[in-house]
């Protein structure tokens, strides 16, 4: 029973002798435990941000503050979400360091703050930069850490790695950053769909009342009929691009029993569909394929059944 003890208290000891190295390990050994800021001064030049930079996971999100507002570059310049930009730039200003964690480099994917530009790595790099470009807060996000609403964090360029308290989920996806809900008209406020083609060639399908069934100007299957209809609820934008000419465009009215209507002209580009809505002059949004070929349908494909 005596070796049994001794034998489970050199176990444990090694253990804990383990655990200590880890410890000593993942904190740095030369920066002060010192809780503030993690970008400090921050907060008071939060409006001076004019340029946000995310970089990692082999994407990178680039935008900017012009006279018009935000707009995401890798998007042609196209409007970003406000609320969003507004709400990284607080979370990297309201950021708190708690405590020290590894400043050595091989240590840095254990917590995934390692260079974002490296191969293989998994850290997000945030850059803020004023109008003139002058850095206002540069770092690498790393992963959660246990603690909820806490998360690994190192400013670039430093070696120390900390210990953050803040909600910063970063978005790597420039598609995400946009600001670009398209119009949707549910199939029970539709009372009439034309569908013009640039050679003058049009179908219209419509209805009296909501409660009563659509019906098509010219032979169709009713499947078509319901797909076209419900087409305008599925318009969900996969990008967005600058808009150019587009004679071969059809052309697609949308009416509602309240009198307002929907207009939207579609081109196929690549084999993709693109949509363009009159209140959104300029712009072009590719959508999934399914609505983009509903809202295109020709006489004959009402006819043949072709989807």
């Amino acid at each position: 029973m005596r070796t049994r003890s001794l034998l489970l208290l050199a176990v444990l000891t090694a253990v804990t002798v383990a655990a200590a190295g880890w410890s000593v390990a993942v904190r740095s050994r030369t920066a002060p435990v010192v809780e503030g800021p993690l970008v400090p001064g921050l907060a008071a030049r939060v409006n001076d941000a004019a340029r946000l930079e995310i970089v990692g996971q082999g994407s990178r999100v680039t935008i900017v503050r012009t006279a018009g507002g935000w707009g995401v570059e890798q998007k042609d310049g196209y409007r970003a979400d406000p609320d969003m930009v507004k709400a990284l730039v607080l979370a990297v200003a309201n950021a708190r360091a708690l405590e020290p964690r590894t400043a050595q480099p091989d240590l840095y994917p254990r917590l995934r703050v390692e260079d974002p530009a490296a191969p293989g790595a998994a850290s997000t790099g945030v850059t803020l930069r004023a109008t003139d470009g002058t850095p206002l807060a540069a770092l690498v996000v790393g992963k959660p850490a246990a603690a909820p609403g806490t998360l690994y964090a190192r400013r670039a360029g430093e070696g120390p790695s900390w210990l953050v308290k803040a909600d910063l989920a970063v978005e790597t996806d420039p598609l995400r950053w946009i600001d670009a809900a398209l119009p949707r008209v549910p199939r029970d406020a539709v009372a009439s769909v034309e569908i013009r083609q640039p050679d003058g060639r049009a179908v219209v399908i419509q209805r009296d009342a909501p409660d009563k069934p659509f019906a098509a100007s010219v032979p169709a299957i009713p499947a078509l009929i319901d797909e076209t209809v419900d087409a305008m609820a599925q318009l969900v934008p996969q990008d967005v691009a600058k808009a150019g000419p587009a004679p071969d465009a059809v052309v697609t009215t949308v009416r509602r029993f309240d009198g307002t209507a929907v207009v939207l002209r579609t081109v196929r580009r690549d084999g993709q569909a693109w949509v363009m809505f009159e209140d959104k002059p300029g712009w072009r949004f590719r959508v999934f394929d399914v609505p983009g070929r509903a809202l295109t349908r020709t006489p004959g494909d009402f006819a043949e059944g072709k989807s």
